[in-house]
């Protein structure tokens, strides 16, 4: 409204003295939520007007779920139910039900369209600064993770590897606006703050329960880590097609601890949760839960059946509410006789709408719709005001 297109300084903020927030806040989701604000002529609380931004960012992360599965599954039908798994995701909707993690909420868009595009470097230059200016702690652990293990999966020849290197580096040139200030300007600010003992990687990692500050949400974590990592134990054990089911076992093992030096490189400890690492968690399930190219045409009912009991066990992990309800499915899976290939796609989606649901519930049951663990709003003001100068 005053003019300025990027605005960073927040005037209002601490009684008019005002704070450098979106000199350090990923500015792309709330750059969505200003959209949404012009188009409703701003007429919704701030509270309404964030259900809305955050609905049509949970579509359109299903939408770039379902481009990326149209390039891997067998049928149209087969992207649209790992589209909608993806999108009810345990993880996926945790984050904005119980964490309120708005940013992180947003990378589930790109992440999914980094790898579709990773062989287009300009589309990729695009995607990838997306993901960049939406939350930078899962930029830099899908950069260090699934994407070079994708990347040299895809077993590029010299040329290609240097257009995906290149559409990165671009990426990185269209996203400085937002990255360069938020590296280079932290002397300003509390920036230790952010990494207080609280939020050290060794203190949440799903194998050390006696140094878990919040054992509410680490006992979630753990029921979701455990049934992800039996399904695709299952899948590994098997298809042919293993890098999915491999990828998602390696990155469970990064968030339990069992590779505590990984946390010790440069820049990764700054993301304080190891298991924000869950987005590629997810994504990496639910591809390899998808009936895929990489399987033969023929019907093989035992596969089909373990793709539906693999899917279904993730329903498990939610202690004593969806239980009876996932076996039911689960016997209704089994019996199907029309589509038992995408049987294991409506399990997970069933499964996880279960737990998602049984997350709403419960919060309404306690009196209130979010539990924001880190970074607390009082913690990061402190952070982004500690150490201003004139």
């Amino acid at each position: 409204r005053s003019g300025t297109l990027y605005p960073r300084w927040m005037a209002d903020s601490f009684d008019g003295l005002g704070s450098p927030a979106f000199y350090f806040y990923p500015p792309l989701p709330f750059w969505v939520d200003a959209a949404v604000s012009v188009v409703t002529a701003n007429v919704m609380p701030v509270s309404y007007r964030l259900v809305v931004t955050s609905v049509l960012i949970l579509f359109a992360s299903g939408l770039a779920m379902r481009a990326w599965l149209q390039s891997q599954a067998h049928s149209p039908r087969a992207a649209l139910w790992g589209a909608v798994a993806y999108m009810a995701g345990p993880y996926h909707l945790l984050d904005f039900y119980v964490r309120g993690a708005f940013a992180e909420f947003t990378a589930f868009v790109f992440l999914p369209l980094v790898l579709l595009f990773l062989r287009r470097p300009v589309w990729l230059a695009v995607v990838y600064a997306g993901l960049l200016l939406s939350h930078l702690p899962s930029a830099l652990l899908v950069s260090v993770t699934l994407l070079p293990a994708y990347a040299l999966a895809l077993a590029p020849t010299p040329r290609e590897l240097a257009r995906m290197l290149a559409g990165g580096a671009l990426g990185i040139g269209l996203a400085a606006l937002y990255v360069a200030p938020a590296l280079t300007l932290q002397d300003w600010i509390s920036a230790q703050q952010l990494w207080m003992p609280f939020y050290h990687v060794d203190r949440w990692f799903l194998l050390t329960p006696s140094r878990w500050p919040e054992p509410y949400i680490m006992n979630v974590l753990c029921w979701f880590a455990a049934a992800y990592a039996l399904a695709m134990a299952g899948l590994l054990a098997t298809f042919r097609r293993r890098f999915w089911p491999l990828v998602c076992l390696a990155c469970l093992a990064l968030v339990a601890g069992v590779v505590p030096w990984f946390w010790q490189l440069p820049e990764l400890a700054k993301v304080q949760f190891p298991w924000r690492l869950l987005l590629v968690v997810e994504f990496a399930a639910v591809t390899a839960l998808a009936p895929g190219k990489g399987f033969s045409g023929s019907r093989r009912p035992a596969r089909d059946s373990l793709i539906a009991e693999d899917s279904t066990s993730i329903a498990l992990s939610w202690p004593k509410t969806t239980r009876l309800r996932s076996v039911v499915r689960l016997s209704s899976t089994l019996l199907s006789s029309d589509d038992t290939v995408l049987g294991g796609m409506r399990a997970i989606v069933a499964m996880t709408a279960s737990i998602s649901l049984g997350v709403i519930v419960f919060l309404r049951l306690e009196g209130t719709t979010s539990i924001c663990i880190a970074p607390t709003s009082s913690i990061t003001s402190i952070a982004l005001s500690g150490s201003l100068r004139s």
